[in-house]
C-alpha cells in the first residue's frame, strides 16, 4: 500500500489550490485511494508480482488520466463524458446497474473500493482482450482500449497524446 501511495504522491505531490482541499485532507483521501486500490487489485488478481504490480500502477495513472484525482470527480459531484462517467476510473453504465454505477462515487472507503474494483476488472479485460488478440500488444494497448472502449489500437485514438502519456507515466512509475 506505501508503494501505491508513493506512485499516487509522484503523479500528484499536492492539491490543486482550487481544490479548496487542505493538505492533511489530500493525504487523508490519497491514502483511502492507495489502500483500495490495493484492496481491489487483490480481488481482481489472482497472482502476485509484477503483473500484480502493473495492474495496481495501471489503476493509478489511469485515476490520474480520467480525473486527475480531484474529489469532486472522486466525490461524484462532478460527471464526465457529458454526465455519463462517474468516479476517478471515469466509468460509463455500461455492464452495471443504475445503483451499482451510482456506489462508484463518493471519497468513503467502500466507494473508493467500488470504483477500484471496476477500474481494476476493466483495465486487466481490456489487458487480456488486447494480448489475446497480439501477444506483443502492452499497456498502451490496454489503455486504448479502456478509454475508447472499441480498439486496442492507439494509432485510432482521436486523443493519442492522453494514451501516449499515460503509457510514460506507466513506464516511469514501473521503472522506480
Amino acid at each position: 500500500m506505501t508503494a501505491i501511495l508513493a506512485a499516487i504522491l509522484t503523479l500528484m505531490p499536492a492539491p490543486a489550490p482550487h481544490w479548496n482541499e487542505s493538505k492533511d485532507e489530500f493525504l487523508a483521501r490519497m491514502a483511502i485511494i492507495a489502500q483500495t486500490t490495493d484492496r481491489a487489485v487483490s480481488k481482481v488478481a489472482k497472482s502476485a508480482g509484477p503483473r500484480r504490480r502493473a495492474l495496481e500502477l495501471a489503476v493509478i495513472v489511469t485515476y490520474w488520466g480520467e480525473s486527475h484525482f480531484a474529489p469532486d470527480v472522486h466525490s461524484g459531484a462532478r460527471l464526465g463524458d457529458q454526465g455519463r462517467a462517474i468516479c476517478l476510473g471515469q466509468h460509463q453504465q455500461a455492464d452495471l446497474t443504475e445503483a451499482e454505477w451510482a456506489s462508484l462515487a463518493g471519497t468513503d472507503y467502500e466507494s473508493s473500493l467500488s470504483c477500484a474494483v471496476v477500474t481494476a476488472s476493466r483495465l486487466q479485460r481490456s489487458w487480456r482482450y488486447c494480448r489475446n488478440l497480439d501477444p506483443s500488444f502492452s499497456w498502451g494497448h490496454a489503455f486504448a482500449l479502456y478509454g475508447s472502449g472499441r480498439t486496442c489500437r492507439p494509432e485510432e485514438l482521436a486523443r493519442q497524446g492522453s494514451n501516449q502519456k499515460r503509457v510514460a507515466k506507466l513506464a516511469t512509475l514501473l521503472a522506480r
